[in-house]
């Protein structure tokens, strides 16, 4: 019974997840403003979903996997559209997750993840920066450097959070044993992408 209810409860989270971000979605797509968006926003989001999303490793003792599209993304953040980056890593997560797994649940669940998170960081670093678009060339370097840490730390926090509290709820285990455990070491790649996405964004 005990099983039962922790199975339930994940579940019920995992469903409250994928309502907060399909109105994430509604409101980027309700939002969405074509003006800074040319063929070098698609061409990178065809890099995304076709490179970025496809260079992945497996986190060791779950079902989860980090890709490499969060330095694609993070550079989308930074040149392009917030709201059409939101989207962006939506359809990145989607075209993921119908590669790693059979259920819906868990498909709608990693997309509803990605545009949580990035709704967060977009509004927490746009709320103490400024518009992330053309940050790079309206900042001092030290102001640049705190907006792309911030980013990152959101990014990595909102991401690996939701993630690993469904873990734990199906595994039975405590948030911060399996955060601990199986996502802390990711915060490596979230910081190396957002590093690499500000640099390009800058020598752009």
């Amino acid at each position: 019974m005990s099983v039962t209810y922790k199975q339930s409860t994940a579940h019920r989270f995992m469903m409250i997840v994928i309502i907060v971000g399909a109105a994430a979605c509604l409101y980027a797509g309700s939002q969405l403003s074509f003006a800074h968006l040319d063929e070098r926003f698609f061409l990178l989001a065809l890099a995304t979903i076709c490179i970025g999303s496809r260079l992945n490793v497996k986190v060791p003792g779950v079902t989860s996997q980090v890709t490499v599209s969060e330095t694609f993304i993070f550079l989308a953040l930074l040149l392009f559209d917030s709201h059409a980056t939101i989207l962006l890593a939506a359809i990145e997560g989607l075209c993921i997750s119908l590669r790693i797994s059979k259920s819906w649940r868990v498909r709608l669940f990693n997309v509803a993840v990605l545009a949580c998170s990035y709704t967060l960081t977009t509004e927490l670093v746009e709320l103490c920066f400024g518009p992330l678009t053309g940050i790079a060339e309206r900042t001092h370097p030290f102001v640049y450097l705190s907006a792309i840490s911030l980013m990152a730390a959101t990014q990595y926090v909102g991401n690996s959070g939701l993630v690993a509290a469904a873990s734990a709820l199906k595994a039975q285990q405590p948030l911060w044993q399996m955060w601990k455990q199986h996502y802390l070491y990711t915060s490596l790649t979230y910081f190396a992408g957002a590093s690499a996405a500000g640099l390009i964004a800058k020598l752009i």
